[in-house]
């Protein structure tokens, strides 16, 4: 890994002295020999461990991955899933609020399936028992936008 690292910090050195001397190289007949030069160069600087003799394994200097895969999945879903979650409060309190119904609190369970997508279990609302004769409108309302389930908990004010 060692090797691997100095060959790339090697390859960073040379192209940006080969970027300053050809941004220095004034437009001249010397323009051409000085491109061949830092070209030459730039080869040199590829070819090192070639030249040198350092052997470069990349199969053992390069990580192994596959175990960041697993992580990384794991990480992208559960952000979908509080990104749907937020997304599907959100259309509930807009959904509420047009309908003029008040509530106190509103909870999403969201779930992932076999075919790993993503899905609204159940969603709990928080109302005042004034609006519990709009209970089947409500219901009504959030399966045809969610196809899931309601949970209402009614309070008193």
């Amino acid at each position: 890994m060692d090797a691997l690292k100095q060959w790339i910090i090697c390859i960073i050195f040379c192209s940006v002295t080969a970027a300053a001397v050809s941004i220095l190289t004034p437009d001249s007949s010397v323009q051409k020999i000085m491109k061949t030069v830092v070209a030459t160069f730039l080869i040199c600087a590829f070819l090192s461990p070639v030249i040198s003799g350092v052997r470069i394994n990349l199969k053992e200097d390069i990580p192994d991955f596959s175990s960041y895969q697993s992580e990384l999945a794991k990480d992208i879903t559960d952000t979908m899933l509080k990104e749907a979650e937020e997304s599907a409060v959100t259309e509930t309190k807009e959904l509420l609020k047009s309908i003029d119904v008040e509530y106190d609190e509103i909870a999403v369970l969201v779930s992932v399936n076999q075919e790993n997508c993503i899905f609204i279990e159940k969603i709990k609302i928080t109302l005042d028992e004034k609006y519990k004769h709009r209970e089947k409108q409500i219901t009504s309302n959030l399966k045809t936008m969610f196809s899931a389930e309601a949970e209402y908990i009614w309070q008193k004010n």
